[in-house]
């Protein structure tokens, strides 16, 4: 065998090995992988769903129902600390507006918890609430509890500020007792007394009565 017969032989040699392992490596790495089968789709996109049901303290009927394309704006947020009646009523004064289901009202609830109220609400068991009644029966329960109540000391301390007008401390005063629960009537004349009518006042009241 001559010498270019041996080289040409070589180089044939070479080329086979080259297409085989490019063949090799197309094989292994499709330009356009296959679609996953059927079952393996179903299970790629309903994970997260049965998973998301596992963890929401919503029923699955409230998770199910996907919010209409509605926004409700300028909603107040509820971090825990404030009264809960008042975020309540000013909640269902927002929704009036507005004609949504009883599961989209839940989740626009949800939406208006923050910090340790939305920390309360992922605590919850899971897929326990219903209905927004039963959410705002449990915020309202929870919420309440831990707002400690104020007694009538409290009263002692609504005093007149300086350059404040006489029918202006007049109504913090009633404000302040409308928070005290069960003060009785002998007891808030006898604040009255003490705390709204001292001797200046008095002369407030008679040159300027507040009413």
């Amino acid at each position: 065998m001559t010498q270019e017969a041996l080289l040409a032989l070589i180089q044939d040699a070479s080329a086979r090995a080259a297409a085989q392992a490019v063949a090799q490596f197309a094989a292994n790495h499709p330009v356009n992988p296959p679609p996953p089968s059927p079952r393996r789709s179903r299970e790629l996109f309903s994970a997260p769903e049965e998973e998301e049901q596992r963890r929401s303290p919503f029923a699955p009927a409230i998770l199910a129902e996907a919010l209409p394309g509605v926004k409700v704006s300028n909603l107040s947020e509820f971090d825990g600390s404030g009264d809960p009646q008042e975020h309540l009523d000013k909640f269902y004064a927002k929704i009036d507006w507005y004609d949504l289901s009883d599961a989209a009202y839940c989740k626009v609830f949800r939406t208006t918890l923050s910090k340790r109220a939305l920390a309360w609400f992922n605590q919850l068991p899971a897929g326990t609430i219903s209905s927004l009644e039963q959410l705002t029966k449990r915020f309202l329960h929870h919420f309440s509890m831990k707002k400690a109540p104020k007694t009538a000391a409290f009263l002692f301390t609504i005093r007149q500020k300086e350059n404040e007008s006489l029918r202006d401390y007049m109504q913090r005063f009633v404000e302040a007792v409308h928070e005290v629960p069960h003060v009785n009537h002998e007891l808030l004349a006898s604040i009255v007394q003490q705390i709204c009518f001292p001797e200046d006042l008095k002369s407030q009241w008679r040159e300027n009565p507040p009413l």
